[in-house]
């Protein structure tokens, strides 16, 4: 048997002992069941996306102007029928 050391924030190990626990599983199980879904995917065995826009995002895009404005609802949902962004 071979040993890994992973270093990892104490709040996110604690976090996830606790729901680890709550299904049944240790932390070493659980390393171990996810390194066999990667050989199994010969890949990550999940999506690894960016993360989705916060609010702090969309402020930094209104601030460099790289938002459109509307003056009103009725313009935007025009805009959205326009652009076949959502139908009827």
């Amino acid at each position: 048997m071979a040993t890994i050391t992973v270093r990892l924030d104490e709040e996110l190990k604690e976090e996830s002992k606790i729901i680890l626990e709550n299904v049944g599983l240790d932390m070493s199980t659980a390393v171990k069941m996810f390194l066999k879904q990667v050989v199994i995917n010969q890949g990550i065995p999940f999506e690894v996306v960016l993360a989705k826009p916060t609010i702090e995002m969309a402020l930094e895009d209104v601030k460099a102007g790289r938002v459109k404005e509307f003056s009103s609802y009725e313009e935007l949902i025009k805009e959205l029928h326009d652009e076949d962004v959502i139908k009827e």
